[in-house]
């Protein structure tokens, strides 16, 4: 049994945020191919790079979210 099962952050009650859907909007929504849907093999491409820093984490809150962190 893993240590801190009991004691993971989403467990706490608060706000939690994580990332979900880097890869699918990159591929789907900027038509930009990921070799084996992983976002770290466009880190060696400075193009690959450009993607990474253009990806607009705020805006893909839901706007309940990003009023508690603007």
């Amino acid at each position: 049994m893993s240590k801190y099962r009991n004691e993971l952050p989403q467990l706490a009650g608060g706000l939690f945020l994580s990332d979900a859907g880097l890869e699918t909007d990159i591929i789907f929504n900027k038509g930009v191919e990921i070799r084996e849907f992983a976002a770290h093999t466009l880190l060696p491409d400075p193009a690959g790079r450009e993607v990474l820093l253009t990806f607009d984490l705020l805006n893909k809150l839901p706007f309940w979210c990003r009023c508690c962190y603007v």
